[in-house]
């Protein structure tokens, strides 16, 4: 049985299928391969995973070399992840070839959202993208969505549809310790409070926000700092860079690193940021980084988004601000800090929700029940 993951929008080793979805298939499944997109034309090998880099480009020329690399590969079963590969799924579908689609956001909302194109372009763009997932939805053999939005919608379209979510997995935790990076980050925090995000660097993500909430309140005698780690598009990460650089007295910004060692930098953080936008595509969104945070048993700061609200309400591990203003998000940090017992306790409940409810494990079953359906 040969299975292939593809995707133009992910690495080979991204954290939902690499370190989740694949390492647990490789449990049941022995040849797999994962084709995504890198800066170089790449072949690697983990823990007996195939993983295949073509170059980035438009999104024509990235489809064009997935495509020729699926080919090579002549998989049983092709699982996508974009709703840019549709019509080659389809295709090979036809001699065939079992699919699974795998819907990690909603792809409408969010091209919408972080597009570059004029509104009119982007409107158009996206709901061809729209028009073009429902129609070859119905085809799949099988859909996995992340949140339970998604999968309502999926499964209107397609019984044969699966919720699975994006929760930490705690078998790799502590695979990698990079001793350079932890000693740099020590150096950095020295005795204060380190507030931590982590993950895509963008300006549409408020981490302008966090960067202000730390000045006010070392501002206020507070010793706390801020930390990112992640990738973003150049000029925006560029620019988070350069204030960082002149910043650095509380503010550190460091390109993402593999996902293996990030739950080493977590257990020397303290608090997690994780204040998305009103926007749209964030409304019903279940960030990832919010379970790494509690794996990690440190509280976070948290937008009033819909599931992560249902989530704070039911294990005490997080607060929720609901105005997005400056002032309102420094006084309830500066409040929730005060409280040292409660801050301590928040922490500890989410280490004991994440090992009894928000783990990888609990997914895990769903995913071998959807192959082994197909």
């Amino acid at each position: 049985m040969k299975i292939v993951h593809a995707s133009i929008t992910h690495s080979p080793k991204d954290d939902r299928i690499l370190f989740r979805e694949v390492l647990s298939l490789k449990k049941e499944y022995k040849n797999i391969t994962i084709i995504g997109v890198g800066n170089e034309l790449e072949i690697n090998d983990f823990k007996g995973i195939r993983l295949v880099s073509i170059l980035k480009g438009s999104i024509f020329e990235m489809v064009k070399s997935i495509e020729t690399e699926i080919e090579k590969e002549s998989p049983d079963i092709l699982h996508i992840h974009d709703p840019f590969l549709l019509p080659i799924a389809n295709k090979l579908r036809k001699s065939n070839v079992k699919i699974i689609y795998d819907v990690h956001e909603n792809h409408y909302l969010t091209y919408k959202l972080f597009s570059n194109r004029g509104k009119l372009a982007k409107n158009l763009i996206a709901l061809i993208i729209k028009i073009s997932e429902k129609y070859y939805s119905k085809k799949m053999d099988s859909i996995i969505t992340v949140t339970p939005d998604l999968y309502e919608y999926f499964r209107n379209l397609n019984r044969n549809t699966y919720e699975i979510r994006n929760y930490p997995n705690e078998n790799v935790f502590f695979e990698n310790k990079n001793d350079k990076l932890i000693n740099e980050i020590k150096k950095f925090k020295e005795n204060d409070l380190l507030m931590i995000y982590v993950g895509q660097i963008s300006i549409k993500r408020n981490l302008a926000l966090a960067v202000l909430t730390t000045k006010i309140l070392r501002e206020r005698n507070y010793k706390i700092k801020f930390l990112a780690i992640g990738s973003g598009e150049s000029e925006e990460f560029k620019f988070y860079k350069n204030f960082a650089d002149n910043n650095s007295d509380f503010f550190k910004l460091l390109p993402a690193i593999p996902h293996n060692e990030i739950h080493n930098v977590l257990n020397i953080s303290n608090l997690g940021w994780s204040v998305l936008p009103y926007e749209d595509n964030f409304l019903f969104a279940f960030p990832n980084k919010i379970f790494e945070y509690m794996s990690a048993g440190i509280p976070f700061i948290s937008s009033k988004l819909k599931y992560v609200n249902d989530i704070v309400e039911d294990t005490k591990a997080g607060v929720i601000v609901e105005e997005l203003s400056t002032d309102n998000i420094v006084n309830i940090v500066d409040d929730f800090i005060e409280n040292k017992l409660k801050f301590k306790l928040y922490g500890e409940n989410g280490r004991k929700y994440f090992k009894s409810t928000y783990n990888w494990k609990s997914q895990e079953s769903i995913l071998l029940k959807v192959y082994n359906s197909i």
